[in-house]
């Protein structure tokens, strides 16, 4: 591990345990993979098969009782199942189980891409199981949605005070999670990084596995998750320098009993295949490409470069190929076109 990963280790290390949230979408896949003996005993029973206790607990190189409660947490959870052969008990990954391993790799790429040189596991997995908490408490949704000017610590999170706010942007800064720049208006403000942006990636891709798998107590995606993660993921798209103009991107939830079906929009402007202002609602100027669909579908379109479920549609061919040119790219931007 280079220098620059040490140091941000050492940050990490020290840093100091911000207090629960209220349930927001991946909430349980980040505790579960978060504990490094789900994640063993996961990655043993995808590799070797069913396996007994006692061969699992030789392969983890864990104690007899962390591999027994992290066995019993993956049951409840429905990512393990048990069965008998003979006398003996044996453990077997389920499909759920399969699909959060899967996540699970997704993250390692994550904090493997630190720009100062890959983060050995141990830290990656803090600094991911971090970034997870500050979405939970609202922290990226507040750093995204509104970029803060320095030292504003106005429309917090309810689940944030003032002070605990400060800190965690001191901590986040040192760890590469934030960084302070010159916004469109030239203010100083306050931003996720590029690599930290990433990150949503497999917190989709988590958020997508409770919602497949409906896991007990998994918890549903709002329509502010999937602005958010628009507006993160967007600026990292990097399309031919003839891609310009004003494009929608909108994102339509399931309708609830009683409920109107909702929906949210995220607008874009591009100047030479890059995002040069962002923002919420109608755009300032009429789009000249727009795309939408449900929320299932963008998962798909974002995650797994299948659009096929989307309405891509424009004033002209150009537009629409700029649009589609941009879905397209989303995958990529966030690391996950391999998957």
């Amino acid at each position: 591990m280079s220098e620059a990963g040490r140091e941000v280790s050492r940050r990490w290390r020290g840093r100091r345990a911000l207090r629960r949230a209220p349930i927001a979408s991946a909430r349980l896949g980040v505790e579960l993979l978060s504990n490094s003996v789900h994640r063993d005993i996961l990655a043993e029973l995808v590799r070797s098969g069913p396996s007994a206790r006692a061969a699992l607990t030789a392969r983890v190189h864990a104690s007899a009782t962390r591999v027994y409660g992290g066995l019993k947490r993956l049951r409840q959870a429905g990512l393990v199942d048990v069965g008998g052969r003979g006398r003996a008990t044996i453990y077997a990954v389920t499909a759920s189980g399969r699909e959060l391993r899967i996540v699970c790799l997704a993250a390692e790429r994550w904090f493997g891409a630190y720009p100062g040189g890959g983060l050995e596991p141990s830290v990656g997995w803090r600094a991911f199981a971090d970034l997870g908490e500050l979405w939970r408490l609202g922290v990226v949704e507040w750093v995204v949605r509104c970029q803060p000017a320095t030292g504003d610590l106005s429309c917090l999170p309810s689940a944030v005070d003032p002070g605990q706010a400060a800190e965690m942007l001191e901590a986040t800064e040192e760890a590469g999670t934030v960084v302070r720049g010159r916004g469109p208006d030239g203010r100083l403000c306050i931003r996720l990084t590029p690599w930290a942006a990433q990150a949503i990636g497999p917190l989709a891709l988590i958020a997508r596995w409770e919602r497949r798998r409906r896991p007990p107590q998994a918890a549903p995606i709002e329509v502010g998750d999937a602005l958010v993660a628009l507006l993160a993921a967007v600026p990292l798209v990097r399309l031919p320098a003839e891609a310009g103009g004003t494009f929608t991107l909108t994102a339509e939830m399931e309708r609830r009993a009683g409920e109107e079906r909702r929906s949210g929009t995220v607008w874009v402007r591009l100047r030479r295949g890059r995002a040069v202002v962002l923002g919420e609602g109608v755009p300032p100027e009429p789009a000249i490409g727009w795309a939408s669909g449900s929320f299932d579908g963008w998962l798909a379109a974002a995650l797994d470069g299948r659009p096929r479920r989307l309405r891509i549609d424009g004033r002209d061919p150009a537009a629409i190929a700029s649009v589609g040119a941009l879905v397209a790219e989303l995958p990529v931007a966030l690391g996950l076109a391999a998957n």
